[in-house]
């Protein structure tokens, strides 16, 4: 009996293909810090230290399931990378039996891997949803691809519901609905039964599955807060739009300018997927005579995916432009623009599925539609090589697919021209030009994009000066510290990141505060419920009476030193130096465990004070004559086994910054037969307080 060897089965392939990308991605994320702010924050923020009832984003699926990683403690960041890792690879199945329905299993194999191999997989270092919401597109594309004449209302209802799933996910998914109803009139269209009982069926069903999931899963995480569309957040960003005639023209003039940023990266990269979506979309859409569905499926199956991935994605191109125009604040229309393809970057992989149907199912693409179509688009995608894509700016984490080929001046021009290549063989040549791009120029710039995000990403293996900010702080203060920090400096983005290691629930505004370069601080001007500031960057500061503890790129400044000595602490920066003969804070103070306890002070102590002392005596203690000195002075007092507050009266003359406090009886638990604990115990601190008489 013949064997059948690994690489003769696609379906083995693909799960051993997987599983090497699963560990190279866990491996590339391991020991990275995080890298994008505030949206690292904000979800780190609103899943992890808030309740998801609180959360101005209505993600609740996403936020709700992210909440586990407390249970990773201090390495919740290694957690969210693993996860994103595992969901995000796990869509690969479903690209796969997509384009499994219209292509071989060898081409459906290549689609599948190169979805998941580009450089939007750089996602699963980022403490965001954009993995999950990936998985979650995916899922939904094969339900909705998969359905058909046959398919019942139920099953129309259940593709509603795994889409509002997504929209919980991540609220843009509510931003290409029109491209989804488009889609389900276009089904219908092509089967000579829109205006039909059986498609008023679908439509409503999955309206209703949508509706129903999408506020009756937000009311069983969030309860009440949930019954919103966008949530505070986007809904704010929605009501603040511009207003007035000029006003809406200077958008739509900076949103143009957008769009036709947009349609320069997909024509220099997806170019030849592009045109034959539009064509095979477009003459199915107009064609005359209908060809019966059940005649060629996969003829069809092509045609309804190259219609959806041409809506989807030019829906949520007008969407991100929009964005781009009014939340990102551009400026004068000369100025280099952002390009926001992470709004639609993960439906992108449709494209390649359009091509590898093209070929595998032999579809005819007239000549004029070749020459017309694919001359415009390769026209866009030249002149996107010729003039580097200027003005605009792609970013590695808004357009990691162009960012990555556009950070070498070579590479870009080379394999540009290879993906140009491509669409101009397919024009003279027809499969040709498909085959050139699918198992050449798409691996080509897969591997080489990914390549160059991933080596830029490994910068986020060492700390800079935000990163070191935020874990001294978080490390050095004490819990209940961490909320009175104000964090000052010129770096918005930055000064989040040193807000993030601090894992403070605090709204982001009231714990951050961005002055100029070349600015100082004035302490008088610290908000009231704030005593520490984390000065980040070469900023003077003024005022009096603070503590500086100067690092190398920032400094952490108690603004008001204060003159009480709280036992729940570990340590009193700004009052007390050095301190011998204490154990651990408890939840109540700290035990003596020796025979002295020893404060010794930042500062002279003042020639006559008041020493307010709050504790209690343990065992053999009780009673007995405790001895506190400074300098030459000394004073005795007594305390029973309760709480009670003493107050001393001592001279310093010396100007001594030392107080000792003399216990007259250590004793361990142990010693007395009443426990394990064999710490010398006798005094139990709770508060010491210094009170000058001068």
């Amino acid at each position: 009996m013949k064997k059948t060897r690994i690489i003769d089965n696609p379906l083995g392939m693909l799960v051993i293909c997987c599983g090497l990308i699963l560990f190279f991605l866990v491996f590339r994320n391991a020991g990275l810090y995080p890298t994008v702010f505030a949206d690292e924050y904000t979800y780190s923020s609103l899943s992890r230290l808030h309740p998801v009832s609180e959360s101005a984003i209505p993600s609740y699926v996403y936020l709700e399931l992210y909440s586990t990683t407390n249970y990773c403690g201090n390495g919740f960041l290694d957690c969210v990378k693993l996860i994103n890792a595992v969901l995000f690879v796990a869509a690969t199945p479903f690209i796969y039996l997509i384009c499994r329905g219209v292509a071989s299993a060898s081409a459906s194999l290549i689609v599948s891997l190169l979805a998941i191999v580009g450089p939007i997989n750089t996602y699963t270092a980022y403490f965001m949803p954009e993995s999950l919401y990936f998985l979650s597109f995916w899922v939904f594309c094969w339900c909705l691809i998969g359905l058909g004449l046959e398919s019942g209302k139920y099953r129309w209802f259940a593709t509603g519901v795994i889409y509002a799933i997504s929209a919980l996910i991540k609220p843009h998914s509510i931003f290409f609905l029109p491209a989804i109803l488009a889609y389900i009139a276009f089904f219908f269209h092509r089967a000579r039964c829109l205006f039909s009982r059986r498609s008023a069926i679908a439509f409503v069903s999955f309206l209703l599955g949508a509706l129903l999931a999408k506020f009756g899963i937000s009311y069983i995480i969030a309860g009440p807060a949930g019954l919103t569309l966008f949530g505070p957040m986007y809904g704010s960003i929605a009501s603040s739009t511009v207003s007035g005639v000029h006003k809406y023209i200077q958008l739509l003039l900076l949103a143009f300018e957008s769009v036709k940023g947009h349609f320069l990266a997909v024509a220099l990269v997806y170019g030849l997927p592009f045109t034959l979506a539009v064509i095979v979309a477009t003459e199915a859409l107009f064609v005359k005579n209908h060809q019966d569905v059940q005649d060629n499926i996969k003829t069809a199956r092509v045609e309804r995916i190259a219609f959806l991935s041409v809506v989807v994605v030019l829906n949520l191109i007008c969407v991100a432009a929009l964005f781009t125009a009014t939340v990102a604040r551009l400026g004068p229309l000369e100025t280099p623009y952002r390009l926001h393809m992470r709004y639609y970057n993960f439906a992108l992989p449709l494209f390649y599925i359009v091509a590898a149907g093209v070929f595998s199912a032999g579809i005819e693409i007239n000549k004029r539609s070749r020459y017309i179509v694919g001359a415009v688009v390769a026209i866009f995608g030249i002149y996107a090589i010729w003039s580097n894509l200027g003005p605009y700016t792609p970013s590695r984490v808004d357009s990691p697919e162009i960012h990555g080929l556009h950070m070498n001046y070579f590479i870009f021009r080379g394999i540009g021209g290879l993906l140009a290549l491509a669409l101009v063989s397919w024009i003279f040549f027809d499969y040709r030009g498909i085959r050139l791009y699918l198992f050449l120029a798409l691996p080509l710039f897969s591997i080489a994009s990914t390549y160059n995000v991933g080596r830029e990403l490994m910068s986020r293996l060492n700390q800079d000066v935000y990163d070191r900010a935020g874990i001294f702080t978080k490390q050095y203060l004490a819990v209940d510290d961490i909320p009175k920090v104000l964090i000052v400096g010129s770096e918005a983005a930055g000064l989040f990141r040193s807000l993030y290691y601090l894992d403070d629930p605090e709204d982001a505004k009231n714990a951050l505060e961005v002055i100029p370069n070349d600015a100082g601080y004035d302490l008088s001007e610290l908000p009231s419920n704030k005593k520490w500031v984390l000065l980040i960057g070469e900023h003077d500061l003024v005022g009096r009476g603070f503590y500086e503890i100067p690092m190398n790129g920032f400094s952490l400044v108690r603004a008001s030193i204060g003159n009480t000595i709280d036992f729940k602490r570990a340590n009193w920066p700004g009052m007390i130096r050095k301190a011998r003969g204490l154990s651990t804070p408890e939840s109540w103070g700290t035990w003596s465990k020796s025979d002295v306890v020893m404060f010794e002070f930042e500062s002279p102590l003042p020639n006559e004070f008041e020493l307010h002392l709050i504790a209690h005596a343990f065992g053999p203690n009780v009673g007995g004559e405790f001895e506190v000195s400074v300098g030459g002075g000394a004073s005795k007092f007594r305390l029973s086994e309760h709480d009670e507050e003493k107050i001393i009266k001592l001279e310093n003359p010396s100007g001594s910054r030392r107080i000792l406090i003399k216990i007259p009886n250590a004793t361990s638990p142990k010693a007395l037969g009443l426990s394990g604990d064999d710490r010398d115990l006798g005094i139990g601190l709770v508060k010491l307080k210094i009170v000058s008489s001068n």
